[in-house]
């Protein structure tokens, strides 16, 4: 009687490792489409929630709270660079000008992420940083806000952007599609 042994020939553990390289062959490319759609999901969401935040605390506070661009979590930037993080604080200002007051809230940078803020009227020029008013409009220089659409683009261009729109009249805020994205 002739006993079989136990275990794997050489050439099905050859088949088995060429079917597991085919398959991760597969899978990698899609993981990383998802890592990079996952990434600008995140930095729409976290803006949309400060921009949110800052609309509900300035109505529950009666006073103009405003959300800017911030590197260091406590200043905010002369430009418009949201993927470097931002702040929401209470502003006593009303002119086009901010001085950050009493902090509400800090969100730091967005890695491998860029954020562009323009106007949807193309001559206005691109705020850096938005006011909500006791009432819950945005306003800039004492003015409502133009209706402006905040782009959250893939530095590779390898996935569809992502859009956030603050409206002019309510200064309400909303998601786009990659249709309302500028990226270029």
């Amino acid at each position: 009687m002739r006993t079989r042994p136990n275990g794997f020939t050489l050439v099905e553990l050859m088949v088995t490792l060429a079917v597991l390289a085919i398959l991760v062959g597969f899978a990698v490319p899609a993981y990383n489409t998802f890592t990079r759609n996952q990434r600008l999901d995140a930095a729409r969401d976290a803006l949309l929630n400060g921009l949110l935040q800052a609309r509900a605390a300035a109505v529950s506070r009666n006073k103009a709270v405003s959300l800017c661009a911030s590197a260091d979590g406590g200043s905010c930037l002369a430009t418009a660079d949201f993927a470097s993080g931002w702040i929401v604080y209470e502003d006593g200002k009303t002119d086009d000008t901010t001085q950050p007051g009493t902090l509400i809230r800090r969100e730091g940078g967005r890695r491998q992420v860029s954020i562009r803020v323009r106007p949807a009227d193309s001559t206005a020029t691109p705020r850096t940083f938005f006011r909500y008013t006791p009432t819950g409009v945005s306003t800039y220089g004492g003015k409502p806000l133009t209706r402006h659409v905040i782009s959250i683009c893939d530095p590779d261009n390898q996935v569809a952007p992502r859009a956030l729109i603050i409206e002019t009249t309510t200064g309400q805020v909303r998601t786009g599609g990659a249709g309302d994205a500028d990226c270029s």
